[in-house]
Parts: C-alpha cells; sequence; structure tokens
C-alpha cells in the first residue's frame, strides 16, 4: 500500500507539467500527513498485538482495531488517489523538491532522488 501511494506521489510531478490538478501543495501536504499518521496507528497498533501477552479476547479486540484502520486508510488513500487523478485544473506546478517532500510524508524512509 505505502508503495503505490510512493508512486502516487512520483506521478504527480508527470501529471502536473499539464495542469490536471486544482489542489494547492498545502493541500496535498495535509493528504499525505493524514495517511502518513494513519498508517503509524496502524503500525503501533501491529505492534502491540506483537507485544502483547493478552488473552484472546483482547488480541480479538486489537484485531478489529486493525482491520477498521486498514480500512479507513484504504478508504483515505483512494480518496487521496482519485483527487489527484480526476481534478482538471491547477494554478501552479509542483516542483521536484515538493514531491520529495510528499513522498517523504508518506514513506519517511524513502532515500531515493527525484530524477527529471
Amino acid at each position: 500500500m505505502l508503495k503505490k501511494a510512493c508512486y502516487i506521489i512520483l506521478l504527480m510531478h508527470i501529471q502536473t507539467e499539464a495542469g490536471l490538478f486544482d489542489k494547492s501543495f498545502q493541500e496535498l501536504k495535509l493528504e499525505a500527513e493524514s495517511l502518513a499518521k494513519r498508517h503509524q496507528t496502524i503500525k503501533r497498533v501491529l505492534t502491540s498485538i506483537k507485544q502483547s501477552n493478552s488473552d484472546k479476547i483482547t488480541l480479538k479486540q486489537h484485531l478489529e482495531t486493525v482491520s477498521d484502520n486498514i480500512d479507513k486508510w484504504e478508504q483515505d488513500f483512494a480518496s487521496f488517489q482519485n483527487s489527484i487523478r480526476w481534478s482538471t485544473t491547477w494554478p501552479e506546478t509542483l516542483t521536484k523538491q515538493q514531491c520529495f517532500e510528499l513522498l517523504q510524508i508518506i514513506h519517511p524512509h524513502y532515500q531515493g532522488r527525484l530524477t527529471s
């Protein structure tokens, strides 16, 4: 899922050249940060499951929480992806640095460089 998000962000730079977006960089950044926070919540719950020695009922509750969070994250990601895909106008294009910044928000361990 994160890999897919990263590819979407990278594609944004190419697509902005054609003026396909109506969201500002700040709006996209806020959406990317929201996705990243939700992913961190999922990771924390998964970690707590791994470290938990509790009974099956608690484990079941953890799994339900994870399932709910993943479903919500996937919905948010789909919405983010659709907002990128279906927007019609954008007054400014994203710079390579802005794309890189969005990519690092969603996938903090990304170490690559954007090329022209």
